[in-house]
């Protein structure tokens, strides 16, 4: 499998699109390690403020989940981002589960890009994409979601 970024060593890096640009961005190895929250309702539901989840690689438009060995899970997702949309949005859709080939929907969010890493929010209701992200302790009446950011493995990091 092809990963965005690589190329021979010493030779000129290709020219990317924007789109390919973007992705580029999200390649490597990452962990849920910043936590997250939930708002429903104009209240907050969930905070997790730090933790030490499974770890997932980004290889092209392939998300691959970890075990907690560092092994291939056989769960894999297909992801695509729209960097022009406002927020920018992200797509994910599961095509293996447990190494089988699965048909499933696609869950569309929006993300941005901070030091730490992304922060993504999906939303709670199933097609519905949030227009906005959400802030710690500061729930607002119809803003909902399910938010998390994820860092980078020092293993792997750019």
């Amino acid at each position: 499998m092809f990963c965005l970024g690589a190329h021979v060593h010493g030779e000129e890096k290709p020219k990317l699109n924007e789109a390919d640009a973007e992705l580029e961005k999200w390649q490597g190895l990452w962990q849920d390690l910043c936590g997250g929250m939930t708002h429903k309702d104009g209240e907050q539901v969930v905070r997790q403020p730090v933790i030490d989840g499974r770890g997932f690689f980004i290889c092209g438009d392939r998300l691959i989940w970890l075990t907690d060995e560092g092994r291939p899970s056989g769960t894999e997702e297909r992801i695509a981002l729209d960097a022009k949309a406002n927020p920018k949005r992200i797509t994910r859709k599961v095509v293996l589960s447990e190494g089988k080939k699965v048909i499933a929907a696609e869950a569309v969010g929006i993300y941005k890009m901070t030091e730490l890493g992304p922060v993504i929010n999906f939303g709670l209701e199933p097609g519905k994409v949030p227009n906005q992200f959400l802030e710690i302790n500061k729930p607002t009446k119809g803003v909902d979601g399910a938010e998390w950011m994820i860092g980078r493995k020092k293993l792997g990091s750019k």
